[in-house]
């Protein structure tokens, strides 16, 4: 079963429908557009950071309120006192914040893994598009609390990365 699994997942290449190209507006890649930031944006209270690793090859997007986790310097982002002025709260994949379990698994199907630890429920998915050992990791992660989505994650990997 694992190995029809398995063989299934390197016939089909398309990315599943949960993997994003943006959140809130900003990409989840690497080039010009897509430097370190740590901002603000006024009018929802909401952060959003992108923080980049092994020069680029891993790129972590985060939107959150009030669960500033993601330690970047104000150095990375010279204008981090720049409001974000977010577009949307969400991914380009419908994902936004404030929708229940159910109404992510029905824009985007279920999660991988969930786990719960009493005020946090975490779902994440996880897609990888690898040949020869080499291409992307895909990931998404999803932070509820009393039922409703207060973080996103998004995250690509180079596959070999450092």
């Amino acid at each position: 079963m694992l190995s029809a699994l398995v063989f299934g997942v390197c016939l089909n290449r398309s990315k599943p429908a949960w993997v994003p190209h943006d959140l809130a507006g900003f990409v989840i890649g690497y080039g010009k557009e897509s430097a370190q930031i740590k901002r603000k944006d006024a009018k929802s209270g909401f952060w959003i950071y992108r923080s980049l690793e092994c020069d680029g090859a891993h790129v972590t997007v985060r939107l959150t309120r009030g669960r500033p986790t993601v330690p970047i310097p104000d150095e990375w982002d010279p204008q981090s006192k720049k409001p974000a002025n977010l577009r949307y709260l969400g991914t380009d994949r419908g994902v936004t914040i404030g929708l229940t379990e159910n109404q992510v698994s029905a824009k985007i199907g279920k999660p991988q893994k969930r786990k719960s630890d009493g005020t946090y429920i975490r779902t994440s998915y996880e897609w990888k598009n690898l040949k020869n050992g080499e291409g992307h990791i895909y990931s998404q992660e999803l932070v509820f609390e009393k039922g409703k989505l207060i973080e996103i994650s998004v995250g690509r990997e180079v596959v070999p990365g450092c």
